[in-house]
């Protein structure tokens, strides 16, 4: 047995229109297919599970492109969030994070290409004020623990529970 959440639709850069989602509480998931050619099929289709913290506005999904590679490694994105009930509006605010959920420590990339946005005048002081802050109540959140001493990582809730919670009820499964 399947269960659906809320139905809404997500515009984000990655598809020029806006792509069926699902909202289920403070989490929005959607599918979107992508190409991930191989030797053996170029034209393999992958289909890329993405979902929105809307308390923290991030974006999280496992790349198609690396998951033979890396299993188990998240990409966070720092997203600006327009709620529009039905309509959700994701932008892109550059400050990104690669999560790895195997011991090894999380990577912070691409601060260059937030500045460069500030500087530029693409990134408002505003937009840029409230993106730092709600980055730094998602690392809080769902990663850092007060006081953690081991060698190695350990994440606070990561990947969210709220996500799990979510695919266990679209499943119909219990815990």
């Amino acid at each position: 047995m399947t269960v659906q959440g809320e139905p809404v639709r997500v515009l984000s850069r990655i598809s020029p229109e806006p792509v069926n989602a699902s909202r289920w509480g403070n989490v929005v998931m959607w599918d979107f297919p992508r190409l991930k050619p191989t030797v053996d099929d170029p034209e393999r289709i992958w289909t890329e599970r993405s979902y929105l913290l809307l308390d923290v506005g991030v974006q999280l999904k496992l790349p198609h492109f690396w998951l033979d590679e890396h299993p188990g490694v998240w990409y966070v994105d720092l997203v600006k969030i327009e709620d529009e009930g039905d309509l959700i509006r994701v932008r892109d605010l550059y400050l990104d994070a690669i999560v790895p959920t195997d011991g090894r420590p999380y990577r912070m990339i691409d601060a260059e290409e937030y500045a460069d946005a500030m500087e530029a005048g693409e990134l408002s002081e505003a937009d840029a004020i409230d993106g730092l802050r709600r980055w730094q109540r998602f690392l809080e959140t769902y990663l850092h623990i007060q006081g953690q001493t081991s060698p190695e990582p350990m994440w606070r809730d990561f990947p969210p529970a709220c996500i799990h919670e979510m695919e266990l009820q679209m499943t119909g499964t219990t815990r």
